[in-house]
């Protein structure tokens, strides 16, 4: 489906997509009649960041939304590192897969 929000005051429409392997991201600014669209062969938010950024650009925002999404990515990689790290030394040492 296709979500309906505003960005810096302006109606904007997006849809993301994804499959294994690549990752896909399209917002449309009606106002401006622009419309942007990113691809990627990899599972990241690195569309949904160049989007953004385009989009700023284009209506001279403040903001660097590669910066934001790097740093969203690397807090999400933190806190599952932490989990992994967690759940791994609660782990009974001497347990087997094949038990």
């Amino acid at each position: 489906g296709w979500s309906v929000s505003s960005f810096y005051g302006e109606p904007i429409y997006t849809h993301a997509g994804g499959l294994w392997g690549m990752t896909t991201f399209l917002a449309f600014l009606p106002r401006q009649n622009l419309a942007v669209f990113a691809s990627n062969n990899q599972m990241t938010v690195a569309p949904r960041a160049i989007v953004y950024q385009v989009l700023n650009d284009h209506l001279r925002g403040d903001k660097d939304w590669i910066a934001i999404h790097a740093e969203m990515v690397n807090k999400r990689n933190e806190s599952a590192q932490r989990v992994v790290a967690e759940a791994s030394a609660a782990r009974q040492a001497d347990s087997r897969w094949d038990d």
